[in-house]
Protein backbone atom coordinates (compact mmCIF):
# COMPACT_ATOMS: atom_id res chain seq x y z
CA UNK A 1 0.00 0.00 0.00
CA UNK A 2 2.52 2.11 0.89
CA UNK A 3 4.86 1.58 -1.99
CA UNK A 4 2.02 2.23 -4.28
CA UNK A 5 1.18 5.54 -3.02
CA UNK A 6 5.10 6.22 -3.21
CA UNK A 7 4.96 5.24 -6.85
CA UNK A 8 2.73 7.37 -7.58
CA UNK A 9 3.66 10.60 -5.51
CA UNK A 10 7.12 9.57 -7.62
CA UNK A 11 5.64 9.61 -11.29
CA UNK A 12 3.39 12.76 -10.45
CA UNK A 13 6.28 14.70 -9.01
CA UNK A 14 8.76 17.09 -11.35
CA UNK A 15 11.58 15.16 -10.14
CA UNK A 16 10.82 11.98 -12.16
CA UNK A 17 12.85 12.34 -15.29
CA UNK A 18 12.41 9.66 -17.73
CA UNK A 19 15.12 7.39 -19.01
CA UNK A 20 15.79 9.46 -21.77
CA UNK A 21 16.01 12.30 -20.77
CA UNK A 22 18.56 11.14 -18.17
CA UNK A 23 20.57 9.64 -21.21
CA UNK A 24 19.69 12.92 -22.85
CA UNK A 25 21.48 14.71 -19.60
CA UNK A 26 24.14 12.36 -19.24
CA UNK A 27 25.19 12.43 -23.29
CA UNK A 28 24.80 16.60 -22.78
CA UNK A 29 27.11 15.84 -19.58
CA UNK A 30 29.55 13.43 -21.32
CA UNK A 31 29.80 16.18 -24.10
CA UNK A 32 30.77 19.02 -21.87
CA UNK A 33 33.60 16.69 -20.67
CA UNK A 34 34.85 15.65 -24.11
CA UNK A 35 35.30 19.48 -25.07
CA UNK A 36 36.61 20.86 -21.51
CA UNK A 37 39.42 17.71 -21.77
CA UNK A 38 39.82 18.63 -25.88
CA UNK A 39 40.18 22.42 -25.05
CA UNK A 40 42.52 21.64 -21.81
CA UNK A 41 44.91 18.36 -22.65
CA UNK A 42 44.86 18.31 -26.71
CA UNK A 43 44.55 22.02 -28.10
CA UNK A 44 48.01 22.99 -26.60
CA UNK A 45 49.51 19.49 -28.00
CA UNK A 46 48.08 20.35 -31.09
CA UNK A 47 49.63 24.34 -31.56
CA UNK A 48 52.97 22.34 -30.49
CA UNK A 49 52.72 19.62 -33.74
CA UNK A 50 50.96 21.22 -35.84
CA UNK A 51 52.81 24.89 -35.79
CA UNK A 52 51.65 27.22 -37.59
CA UNK A 53 48.02 25.33 -38.54
CA UNK A 54 47.10 23.95 -34.86
CA UNK A 55 44.00 25.83 -34.63
CA UNK A 56 42.70 23.88 -38.13
CA UNK A 57 43.95 20.76 -37.25
CA UNK A 58 42.45 20.88 -33.77
CA UNK A 59 39.17 21.64 -35.25
CA UNK A 60 39.26 19.18 -37.82
CA UNK A 61 40.50 16.21 -35.63
CA UNK A 62 38.39 17.25 -32.34
CA UNK A 63 35.60 19.52 -32.63
CA UNK A 64 34.23 18.60 -36.31
CA UNK A 65 33.34 14.89 -35.09
CA UNK A 66 31.05 15.23 -32.14
CA UNK A 67 29.73 17.97 -33.95
CA UNK A 68 28.77 16.17 -36.56
CA UNK A 69 27.34 13.27 -34.23
CA UNK A 70 24.90 15.77 -32.64
CA UNK A 71 23.80 17.30 -35.85
CA UNK A 72 23.39 13.65 -37.08
CA UNK A 73 20.97 12.97 -33.89
CA UNK A 74 18.92 15.83 -34.89
CA UNK A 75 18.42 15.45 -38.04
CA UNK A 76 17.27 11.84 -37.52
CA UNK A 77 15.05 13.41 -34.92
CA UNK A 78 13.34 15.84 -37.01
CA UNK A 79 12.56 13.67 -40.16
CA UNK A 80 12.22 16.82 -42.18
CA UNK A 81 13.97 16.51 -45.46
CA UNK A 82 13.87 19.91 -46.18
CA UNK A 83 15.80 20.88 -43.12
CA UNK A 84 18.16 18.32 -43.06
CA UNK A 85 19.13 19.77 -46.42
CA UNK A 86 19.18 23.22 -45.03
CA UNK A 87 21.44 21.91 -41.86
CA UNK A 88 23.78 19.71 -44.39
CA UNK A 89 24.28 23.07 -46.97
CA UNK A 90 25.03 25.45 -43.46
CA UNK A 91 27.62 23.01 -42.35
CA UNK A 92 29.48 22.14 -45.58
CA UNK A 93 29.54 26.30 -45.31
CA UNK A 94 30.67 26.54 -42.45
CA UNK A 95 33.69 24.15 -43.11
CA UNK A 96 34.37 26.42 -46.36
CA UNK A 97 34.41 29.45 -44.01
CA UNK A 98 36.88 27.87 -41.45
CA UNK A 99 39.02 26.35 -43.65
CA UNK A 100 39.31 28.41 -46.47
CA UNK A 101 37.81 26.73 -50.37
CA UNK A 102 41.26 26.48 -51.58
CA UNK A 103 42.30 24.04 -48.19
CA UNK A 104 38.98 22.39 -47.79
CA UNK A 105 39.30 21.51 -51.74
CA UNK A 106 43.06 20.22 -51.39
CA UNK A 107 42.60 18.49 -48.29
CA UNK A 108 40.02 16.44 -49.79
CA UNK A 109 41.40 15.86 -52.97
CA UNK A 110 44.43 14.55 -51.86
CA UNK A 111 45.87 11.38 -49.85
CA UNK A 112 48.48 12.84 -48.84
CA UNK A 113 47.73 15.41 -46.41
CA UNK A 114 44.85 13.11 -44.67
CA UNK A 115 47.65 10.59 -43.82
CA UNK A 116 50.42 12.89 -42.34
CA UNK A 117 47.80 14.77 -40.30
CA UNK A 118 46.93 11.19 -38.95
CA UNK A 119 50.33 10.19 -38.06
CA UNK A 120 50.62 14.40 -36.68
CA UNK A 121 47.59 12.92 -34.55
CA UNK A 122 49.22 10.29 -33.44
CA UNK A 123 52.46 12.56 -31.93
CA UNK A 124 49.60 14.88 -30.28
CA UNK A 125 48.97 11.84 -28.84
CA UNK A 126 51.83 10.59 -27.84
CA UNK A 127 52.63 13.47 -26.27
CA UNK A 128 50.01 14.19 -24.37
CA UNK A 129 49.70 10.43 -23.00
CA UNK A 130 53.54 10.72 -22.41
CA UNK A 131 54.76 7.12 -24.65
CA UNK A 132 56.16 6.86 -27.69
CA UNK A 133 54.13 7.46 -31.21
CA UNK A 134 55.37 3.51 -31.28
CA UNK A 135 53.37 2.67 -28.70
CA UNK A 136 50.37 4.35 -29.71
CA UNK A 137 50.55 3.34 -33.25
CA UNK A 138 50.90 -0.44 -31.42
CA UNK A 139 48.13 -0.01 -29.46
CA UNK A 140 45.73 1.49 -31.71
CA UNK A 141 46.28 -0.59 -35.17
CA UNK A 142 47.59 -4.26 -33.43
CA UNK A 143 45.32 -4.15 -30.20
CA UNK A 144 42.43 -1.58 -30.70
CA UNK A 145 41.97 -2.71 -34.50
CA UNK A 146 41.39 -6.15 -33.93
CA UNK A 147 39.20 -5.91 -30.80
CA UNK A 148 37.17 -3.31 -32.43
CA UNK A 149 36.29 -5.42 -35.56
CA UNK A 150 36.01 -8.44 -33.43
CA UNK A 151 33.30 -6.95 -31.38
CA UNK A 152 31.59 -5.43 -34.57
CA UNK A 153 31.82 -9.05 -36.18
CA UNK A 154 29.90 -10.72 -33.12
CA UNK A 155 27.59 -7.85 -32.94
CA UNK A 156 27.16 -7.86 -37.04
CA UNK A 157 26.24 -12.13 -36.41
CA UNK A 158 23.56 -11.08 -33.04
CA UNK A 159 21.82 -9.35 -35.34
CA UNK A 160 21.49 -11.19 -38.03
CA UNK A 161 20.31 -14.81 -35.92
CA UNK A 162 17.84 -11.68 -34.26
CA UNK A 163 16.37 -10.76 -37.99
CA UNK A 164 16.64 -14.46 -39.18
CA UNK A 165 14.46 -15.50 -35.99
CA UNK A 166 11.72 -12.92 -36.58
CA UNK A 167 11.80 -14.08 -40.31
CA UNK A 168 10.73 -17.75 -39.42
CA UNK A 169 7.28 -16.25 -37.15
Amino acid sequence: MKADIFNSLLYKSKLFMSRRRVIRILFFLALLLYFLISFLVFLPQCLVVWNPAGVNEFVFCFILPPITVVTVYILYRIKSLIISLISLFITLLILIAWFGPDYFIYYFTHSRPIFWDCVQLLHVFSNVFGVSYETINVLLFCILGPVVFIIMLFIIVMQNKKINSYRLR
